[in-house]
């Protein structure tokens, strides 16, 4: 097999791939099967490469957008002030509730796509930690516990 069409066609694939990944062959595989292993193993590697500097432009870009977003707001804020003659002691404190406020979006829109990834049964246990606690402190609930321990 080590001198058949199929091998010289598994070795100008690896050449090919070896190719695109931009690097030059710094360890030849010696037989077929490590040259196989060699051929599957090149792609997987370059899409995982692609999703990680996909995911990391992903990142940078809403970043971005939210300084963006967060500039766009300092700047209309500043106009408010001006024609309205705001005092200043006024407008910073207008400033902080504009960017407190969009932390607080921006945090409750990631965890709402994340407990939508939950399974039904963690996000009802999960809910229960977190309500329970709550509930539990209410009169009403405190009479029924200690009537039904």
């Amino acid at each position: 097999m080590e001198n058949s069409v199929g091998n010289a066609y598994l070795v100008a694939l690896h050449w090919a791939l070896t190719l695109m990944q931009g690097t030059v062959w710094s360890t030849t595989p010696l037989t077929t099967w490590e040259r196989l292993f060699a051929v599957i193993t090149l792609p997987i590697a370059l899409v995982f490469a692609a999703l990680i500097i996909g995911g990391t432009t992903m990142l940078m870009q809403q970043t971005t957008d939210f300084a963006r977003d967060m500039a766009g707001q300092r700047s209309a804020l500043r106009s408010i002030a001006r024609h309205y003659r705001l005092p200043p002691d006024f407008s910073a404190r207008i400033a902080h509730f504009i960017e407190a406020e969009k932390s607080l979006m921006d945090l409750r829109e990631r965890e709402g796509r994340l407990l939508k990834e939950l399974s039904p049964d963690l996000q009802r246990d999960l809910k229960m930690q977190i309500y329970g606690a709550l509930i539990a402190r209410h009169s009403f609930m405190k009479f029924l516990i200690s009537r039904n321990p």
